[in-house]
């Protein structure tokens, strides 16, 4: 399989999300606040909504951490990771759910991360972002 090269800068969305990944994975909010857009759409099964406080609520019961497997880009302002998640229980740190295979479409603009979107299958994801399967990129450096 050929996979093709997004170059990551601090802005490049393929570097953004690698730090919003590291953000979620260290809990880190104030980092996670500082990747979103005031007015970022948070979306996953059980609905979706709006805003840097809906963002920050969902990083504290959310419990999670992300391993990246597959990277999706175009180049442009979106991009799917299809990630390996993991889900505690935020009280206990119990594991709940290990090693699920979900993935994510993130959307940017002007360097922030505007849409967050979990879904259950990459190709739902892809279809979503307007992307196939033949837009697997290497992941950031």
């Amino acid at each position: 399989m050929h996979y093709g090269r997004v170059m990551a800068t601090p802005t490049n969305p393929l570097a953004v999300i690698q730090r919003w990944h590291a953000a979620v994975n260290a809990v880190d909010a104030a980092a996670l606040a500082e990747l979103a857009t005031e007015d970022i759409t948070v979306a996953g099964p059980r609905g979706a909504g709006h805003g840097r406080t809906v963002l920050l609520d969902w990083l504290r019961r959310a419990g999670l951490s992300y391993r990246p497997r597959r990277w999706f880009s175009d180049g442009h302002a979106g991009a799917v990771v299809e990630e390996l998640v993991t889900w505690r229980d935020p009280a206990t740190g119990e594991v709940l759910t290990e090693d699920a295979l979900v993935a994510s479409r993130y959307v940017l603009s002007d360097g922030r991360i505007s849409l967050y979107a979990r879904h259950d299958a990459l190709d739902e994801a892809l279809a979503r972002a307007g992307l196939d399967r033949s837009q697997q990129v290497e992941p950031p450096a």
